[in-house]
């Protein structure tokens, strides 16, 4: 997950046509890599940046997300962590069975490129309930923070 994690909330009809212009499909569709304890950085070098496949991707990457900001919206503000929001994600379906991660989406042309999570009307009706506050303690949740980064 990214270093931001963001929500945007859009119509149906306009998220297919996202998925499509940001080559972006379910994940159980794209073979998995091997589990890795590594964290792949590459570095673009000044050469590289002034390119013209850079400088085309990074034109389609702005066209996307203007597209986006366009087609959604940000229901509230939460530019929080995207590490600890993907712990967070992965204690409740590990620990509580409560998989938000269930409608995943990756994009098709990066081998290591960002995934997006669905939460839709059928996750919500699903896991809504246990998702109550009352059903975490406090307790509970320092150990899952303190002991699962």
């Amino acid at each position: 997950m990214s270093s931001i994690a963001s929500f945007y909330l859009m119509h149906k009809d306009k998220f297919d046509e996202y998925c499509k212009m940001a080559h972006l499909v379910p994940s159980s569709l794209i073979p998995k890599q091997p589990a890795s304890d590594k964290v792949f950085v590459r570095v673009v070098t000044r050469a590289e940046m002034k390119s013209p496949e850079f400088l085309k991707k990074q034109e389609y990457y702005k066209t996307v997300f203007d597209y986006l900001q366009k087609i959604s919206k940000q229901p509230f503000e939460f530019h929080w962590s995207g590490y600890v929001m993907f712990d967070l994600l992965a204690v409740l379906k590990e620990e509580r069975k409560i998989d938000l991660m269930e409608f995943s989406l990756r994009d098709t042309t990066e081998k290591y490129g960002s995934e997006c999570w669905v939460f839709n009307k059928e996750l919500k009706d699903k896991y809504l309930l246990q998702l109550n506050p009352s059903k975490f303690r406090e307790d509970e949740l320092k150990y899952w923070y303190v002991y699962n980064q």
